[in-house]
């Protein structure tokens, strides 16, 4: 009897059918959709944040196929501004700065790779450039 007064209780309650605070859309039928939402690119993408009109527009992370995972700001679709992208793999990536896309465009960066952290300037070829902050096992230092 406990378990039927309680079960009723909770379907009064309205918790069963709460409503997510993100719903679900497909992105090629999500053109007039603004807010907070899940989309699904195929079986390529999933994004999860801000939207407008069906785009990636403000906060969000998108995880891609494969495994990469970008985080941060987007505009109009695009991976535009301060975020952070994890590549992974052997070596398993994570870049912290300012992106275009999935290219750094700040002058300094925060990069891990197997445990290491760089932080430091960053080139125009997208790769640490010049003198910077290493750090391992709590040991930072100085390097270039």
């Amino acid at each position: 009897m406990k378990t039927i007064v309680v079960s009723l209780l909770f379907l009064l309650s309205g918790a069963a059918c709460a409503e997510t605070p993100y719903p679900f859309y497909e992105h090629n039928k999500a053109d007039s959709v603004s807010g907070q939402v899940v989309l699904q690119g195929g079986d390529s993408w999933n994004y999860v944040g801000q939207v407008k009109n069906g785009k990636p527009h403000g906060n969000g992370v998108k995880f891609v196929k494969g495994g990469m995972v970008q985080y941060g700001e987007w505009v109009d679709g695009e991976f535009k501004g301060e975020g952070a992208i994890y590549l992974p793999g052997p070596n398993g990536v994570l870049t912290a700065g300012t992106f275009n896309d999935t290219s750094i465009t700040s002058e300094s960066a925060v990069v891990i790779v197997q445990g290491e952290a760089y932080q430091g300037p960053y080139g125009n070829m997208g790769l640490p450039h010049g003198v910077g902050t290493c750090s391992k096992d709590s040991e930072r230092k100085v390097c270039e």
